[in-house]
């Protein structure tokens, strides 16, 4: 499989699983947010992608749909 096929396949299930979040989590206190970048350990700038906000709580979603593991340090 090429290299291109995984990136569409990846971003097709970043977007199904924002979806099922935003439409079973979204209200007035809580926002899901697809595909954002954040400021993580030693100001390193972080794609994330989905973020769900209540204002209180950020829950961050590292969407996984392959074999190897993700290097993720916030």
């Amino acid at each position: 499989m090429s290299n291109t096929n995984n990136i569409v396949k990846g971003k097709q299930y970043e977007w199904l699983v924002s979806k099922i979040f935003h439409d079973n989590f979204t209200s007035v206190e809580i926002t899901v947010l697809p595909d954002i970048r954040i400021n993580g350990k030693n100001t390193k700038n972080r794609q994330i992608d989905i973020l769900v906000n209540n204002n209180r709580i950020k829950t961050i979603i590292e969407c996984k749909n392959h074999i190897r593991p993700l290097d993720v340090e916030i």
